[in-house]
């Protein structure tokens, strides 16, 4: 028997459903489907790091200014404990400045650094 409209039987649909239930990017479809469920994924990561939220001065208007930002430190340690950083590729710059993490032997080197990790 064939299916009106798209030239299928039910039995190669029901096969197909199936084999799709399977499929790790319908699977992802469902963990992800929202933002509340991403967040909560996100959230329940090992790697999350949690903002920190002050509340500023008043604007001129009278509305709170709520600032929030990720801990320097904390990130910092959870991109150089990540396995995979140390095969990252590694310039070294002319002038002795950092310009992104992988530039950073100074990493390995730095007193701050190596009590903080």
């Amino acid at each position: 028997m064939v299916s009106a409209g798209i030239g299928m039987s039910r039995e190669e649909i029901s096969v197909l459903e199936d084999k799709m239930k399977e499929n790790p990017f319908v699977q992802l479809q469902d963990n992800f489907s929202s933002y509340y469920k991403i967040n909560k994924e996100t959230e329940n990561s090992p790697h999350y790091i949690s903002p920190i939220q002050l509340k500023l001065p008043r604007n001129v208007a009278g509305k709170e200014c709520p600032f929030q930002y990720i801990p320097l430190v904390q990130t910092i340690s959870a991109i150089v404990s990540d396995p995979d950083f140390e095969s990252l590729p590694r310039d070294t710059t002319p002038d002795g400045f950092l310009y992104d993490f992988k530039d950073g032997t100074a990493w390995k080197n730095n007193r701050y650094f190596q009590a903080v990790i």
